[in-house]
């Protein structure tokens, strides 16, 4: 089955914490321009968190959640933008949200005001069984 990669899907993906450990299934969101007619073979994307760490505040966008939501996120849920992911689009399954466009460019600008403090990781992850 194809999967239908698109700017702002929300998909399960392993990956590890942004320190390269634990590595576990995860919500993501993709936050790489997607080109529709040509599916891409692979995504870059940053993991959602229900775990927020308040201390720690500059490196989240709080996301819409609710029963009726788009996102599908029923409780208060953050894209952690500390870590993004690179994965090919076998190694992603496709869920059922979707997250709105100002939320991406959201993320990306936090992206992009956190600099150097930003761990970008690329497929396959070390200590990786699945790759």
């Amino acid at each position: 089955m194809e999967i239908r990669l698109i700017r702002g899907r929300v998909v399960w993906a392993t990956v590890p914490d942004p320190q390269g450990r634990n590595p576990k299934s995860r919500r993501c969101i993709v936050i790489s321009d997607v080109d529709p007619v040509n599916p891409p073979n692979e995504a870059t994307v940053v993991y959602v968190t229900s775990s927020i760490n308040e201390a720690e505040g500059d490196e989240y966008v709080h996301l819409q959640y609710g029963p009726r939501c788009l996102t599908s996120f029923v409780k208060p849920s953050a894209a952690h933008c500390i870590g993004v992911y690179k994965l090919p689009a076998s190694a992603i399954t496709v869920d059922r949200g979707v997250v709105g466009p100002a939320y991406i460019e959201a993320i990306r600008q936090r992206i992009d005001a956190l600099g150097d403090r930003v761990v970008v990781q690329e497929y396959p992850f070390p200590g990786d069984a699945m790759a």
